[in-house]
């Protein structure tokens, strides 16, 4: 009894790493003499969950039906339709994951040409039904359970037909979608009202719908272990560098078997300095975004599932740009761009800012705004710097609640709880009325940039700024600022530095990134993401002997 069931084990075991039991000596059926010598499924192997990929299909219909239930784990989402057709002389089934699959292409392009149709005889009948019976967009032959499984997986439907050793993977997916909709992270107040959704064939499509160029190139590969991620890289061939977009497409490749469910996990996974609190790699819904970084020269990164893109260089000065900024006129866009600067360094700046001044350097402030402060700080128990992380820590929290509450409740429990709680503190003698209005101000401007991802950092190196400020005063935080700064200068992003144009760059490429100059006086191409200005000008006077 010990050794029957000792002997179980090792073989439950032995299957789990994979190894399969070898099939018994059988009759090879006569339709299957041409094929290779691997080994066929007959009963031995099918009702084995790990059936191996390269298993030979048998020329019977059951028996590869039974062998794909149990590849999949007899799961319920699995559709199998047995026919025969009008004149009993075909038997077929047609198998599909359920939910995924075009219903109305699965009988008006399948079965019922099938049931109708008697394919001619005298040739392969998988590929007589393939050529003259079924009629969707694509389809292939699996000789394979493996090729049959993973067709199923990426939505396609599998036609077994009796007394055939290989199938048809057809192509009748039709995944789930929510429609295209306005921006909901990066609202613009004018421009296209167009986002980019989670299936990446729509993804792509919005971005043919912008770029109608004949250079707009798409290339798709496949990252992940178990996710099995579609990633497609979209790029200008006449504008973007060769060596950007083969550094993007090594990067990617490099993932291995890391599971991607999101953009934001492969970005974090190809960016230059992972340990850079700063976002090295724009994270964009919006389809002009994207279409407009194309037109410079970049490259834009689409992966299935995500409703984001991944812009490839993005330089810190990106960060500040929105759409409207070229939408409406360049006076009103360059006075946005100095105020989202201002913003992101009051935002960082604001809270060290007051400790160092109200703890260290009070002689720094004019006489009547130091007495001010010192009499909203009267009778105030704690010390600036556990007044600045109380309330900071407090706000965390409040953002964290209105996002985490019910859309209905959330803007009002926010709203709310932060009148709440800074007024009762104040009256508590907590903390005093010149912090409230310092957090208020930091919070506002933490969310006055057009990149929320920059925003995050600023809160994050906020409590940097305040651990100097606190240990060193103002000069502290001149000294936390400098190492901020020149930790940015030392980044790269795709090859190209962090800071361009600004350090290095030339003067008129310096001033565009705060300056936004009018349409006609914009350079045609910006230098600092190396775009192929040279064979840029061939291809275009190519293009006008084309035409």
């Amino acid at each position: 009894m010990a050794d029957r069931a000792s002997r179980g084990w090792r073989k439950t075991r032995k299957h789990r790493r994979g190894t399969a039991v070898l099939p018994r000596e059988t009759s090879v059926p006569p339709e299957s003499t041409a094929e290779s010598p691997s080994p066929h499924m007959d009963d031995a192997l099918i009702g084995a969950s790990d059936l191996p990929p390269e298993t030979k299909l048998a020329a019977d219909l059951e028996p590869n039906v039974r062998a794909l239930r149990s590849a999949l784990g007899d799961t319920a989402d699995l559709v199998v339709t047995r026919r025969t057709s009008c004149d009993k002389r075909l038997a077929f089934a047609l198998c599909y994951l359920n939910g995924i699959i075009d219903a109305r292409a699965i009988e008006e392009a399948v079965l019922r040409p099938l049931a109708r149709r008697t394919p001619p005889g005298g040739r392969d009948v998988t590929l007589a039904i393939e050529e003259s019976v079924v009629d969707v967009a694509s389809s292939k032959r699996a000789a394979t359970m493996g090729e049959v499984v993973e067709g199923l997986l990426k939505a396609q439907g599998v036609l077994f037909i009796e007394g055939a050793a290989a199938a048809l993977v057809l192509e009748l997916r039709e995944w789930p979608q929510r429609q295209v909709d306005d921006p909901k992270d990066e609202a613009a107040v004018r421009g296209p009202g167009e986002s980019f959704i989670e299936l990446l064939i729509t993804n792509v499509a919005l971005v043919r719908r912008h770029v109608r160029n004949r250079y707009l190139r798409v290339r798709t590969m496949e990252v992940g272990g178990e996710t099995k991620t579609t990633v497609a890289l979209l790029y200008l061939d006449n504008l973007a560098d060769p060596d950007l977009v083969a550094e993007v497409r090594r990067r990617i490749e490099g993932v291995g078997d890391r599971n991607i469910l999101d953009s934001a996990h492969l970005a974090g996974l190809i960016k230059d300095s992972p340990w850079s609190p700063f976002p090295l790699l724009w994270n964009t819904e919006r389809v002009d975004r994207a279409t407009g970084y194309l037109l410079e020269g970049r490259v834009v990164i689409l992966t299935d599932g995500s409703p984001g893109a991944i812009i490839a260089p993005t330089t810190f000065f990106d960060l500040f740009a929105a759409p409207e900024d070229y939408y409406f006129s360049f006076y009103y866009g360059t006075i946005l761009r100095f105020i989202r600067l201002i913003n992101a360094l009051l935002a960082m700046t604001l809270p060290p800012l007051y400790i160092s001044l109200v703890s260290y350097n009070v002689e720094m402030l004019p006489t009547k705004l130091a007495l001010l402060i010192a009499g909203t700080r009267q009778g105030i128990p704690i010390p600036a710097l556990i007044e600045v992380v109380l309330i900071e820590l407090a706000m965390e929290a409040l953002r964290e609640a209105s996002v985490r509450m019910p859309r209905a409740m959330g803007q009002t429990i926010g709203v709310v709880g932060a009148l709440i709680l800074g007024t009762a503190a104040v009256q508590a003698g907590i903390i005093s009325n010149m912090m409230v209005i310092v957090v208020a101000v930091t919070a506002i401007t933490s969310f006055a940039m057009p990149s929320y991802q920059l925003g995050v950092t600023t809160r994050v190196l906020k409590y940097f700024l305040v651990a100097w400020a606190a240990v060193f005063g103002t000069y502290g935080l001149v000294l936390g600022f400098s190492i901020i700064l020149a930790h940015q200068i030392g980044l790269e992003s795709f090859g190209v530095p962090y800071f361009s144009p600004a350090a290095p760059g030339t003067a008129k490429q310096a001033g565009s990134t705060l300056l936004r100059f009018p349409l006609f006086l914009l350079p045609h191409e910006p230098g600092y993401v190396d775009p192929l200005a040279r064979r840029h000008g061939r291809l275009r006077k190519q293009e006008r002997d084309y035409e």
